[in-house]
């Protein structure tokens, strides 16, 4: 099957430019402290979907951030979002009340 001379063809695939181009994503290990929503659910001992509401409520107040990175699984590259706390929770109480 030939092309037709009235159709304007597309531009030649450089495949080696493609491949160069994935191969320079981010990939790999995140940063200290970035933890995956199972990750974070094994440590505060709750399960996942308490996980999840826990970070969103978390994330929406500013107490936790969010970073996506690129986790090989398999023969796939996926985004996973992992999430760090951002400050310490502290205690609305104050000792301003106690006597002294």
């Amino acid at each position: 099957m030939t092309h037709s001379p009235h159709r304007p063809r597309s531009k030649a695939t450089s495949w080696a430019a493609k491949f160069e181009h994935m191969q320079q994503e981010q990939v790999g290990a995140p940063e200290a402290g970035f933890y995956t929503t199972i990750q974070w659910a094994e440590k505060i001992h709750r399960s996942i979907p308490q996980a999840q509401r826990l970070i969103r409520h978390a994330v929406q107040a500013g107490e936790m951030e969010v970073r996506t990175y690129k986790v090989v699984v398999g023969m796939y590259k996926r985004p996973v979002p992992h999430y760090r706390l951002i400050k310490p929770v502290q205690s609305k109480r104050s000792s301003a009340g106690k006597a002294s």
